[in-house]
């Protein structure tokens, strides 16, 4: 049977990792529940149109009835209003979305290079042999080429662990 971590020791591991991140995680957090609250106000306009310009009758609107009855506004002057409400609700919202979109992605961005950071740093301590002359410097790939023996030609590049060779 597999050893599993629980819940606890992940969350263990990732939550310092996030701790520098966390004003942008919240503002993040925050737009998408504001977000959520202002997409709940999309029908409302299209049902004042259709309470108060199509059928005449009153509003039924949430938080709006009692000033939408007792205002003396036109079914021209309503129709506008809901247009204009119905603009604002996709701006707000759009410009949410947008945010929402760019913060998490430069959130997990940040978040992915703080674990390869650290998880670079833990292979490093593992494999200090590789260093040159005891200290952290030193390339490491030329570093294990002279301790197996192997000569290295200047033409071989290595691009994310793969071998390069040039056609020359």
């Amino acid at each position: 049977m597999r050893d599993r971590k629980d819940g606890k020791e992940w969350i263990g591991h990732f939550l310092p990792l996030l701790r520098p991140f966390r004003k942008q995680l919240f503002l993040a957090v925050s737009a998408m529940v504001l977000d959520a609250a202002i997409s709940v106000f999309r029908p409302w306009p299209l049902k004042v149109v259709i309470d108060g310009v199509l059928s005449h009758k009153p509003s039924r609107v949430p938080l709006l009835r009692a000033w939408l009855d007792t205002a003396p506004l036109s079914r021209t002057e309503l129709l506008y209003g809901a247009c204009a409400a119905t603009l604002l609700i996709a701006i707000i919202t759009g410009s949410l979305t947008y945010y929402i979109t760019w913060a998490m992605g430069d959130l997990a961005q940040h978040f992915v290079f703080a674990m390869r950071r650290d998880l670079f740093r833990d292979h490093r301590a593992r494999y200090q042999w590789l260093s040159a002359g005891g200290n952290a410097g030193g390339d490491v790939l030329a570093q294990l080429a002279v301790r197996s023996g192997l000569s290295l030609c200047s033409s071989v590049v290595v691009l994310d662990g793969l071998p390069l060779q040039a056609p020359y």
